[in-house]
């Protein structure tokens, strides 16, 4: 069995929402010019891989999808960002995964948004935006 490397369970989870909600511009590298709203797919901070996780060594991934809308408003900015967030509804990050936890077959394991976090501005590249974090498992 081949082992899901960091690099290609980041390719597949943006590529899943890429091609699954429409809109969503997906990166897997920070970008010297962000184009929102996107969504920026990078390993979390902190504990980003739990080696061994069965007997054959399969390493699970965890990944932080930081979710970008231009601030323009803070109000206008939450009806851009929220849809995102929602467990419901074409825009869903959570939904379009739990709908197929194999990311269109990109996976042989599976991917589970686990949380949210971290709802605010935050300043990318000079630029203030309001963004917030999913956490993402991926794992085969």
């Amino acid at each position: 069995m081949t082992q899901l490397t960091l690099t290609a369970a980041r390719e597949a989870l943006a590529g899943y929402l890429a091609a699954n909600i429409t809109g969503l511009r997906t990166v897997t590298t920070r970008l010297g010019q962000i184009n929102p709203p996107c969504a920026l797919v990078l390993p979390a901070p902190g504990t980003f891989a739990t080696y061994s996780v069965s007997m054959d060594g399969q390493v699970n991934w965890t990944l932080r999808v930081l979710v970008v809308a231009s601030l323009a408003d803070s109000e206008s900015g939450q009806d851009i960002l929220d849809p995102y967030l929602s467990v419901t509804g074409p825009k869903s990050i959570w939904a379009a995964v739990d709908a197929d936890s194999t990311l269109g077959g990109a996976v042989d394991g599976f991917a589970v948004v686990v949380n949210g976090s971290a709802y605010g501005v935050t300043v990318l590249n000079g630029v203030d935006y309001l963004t917030a974090t999913l956490t993402v498992q991926v794992g085969d």
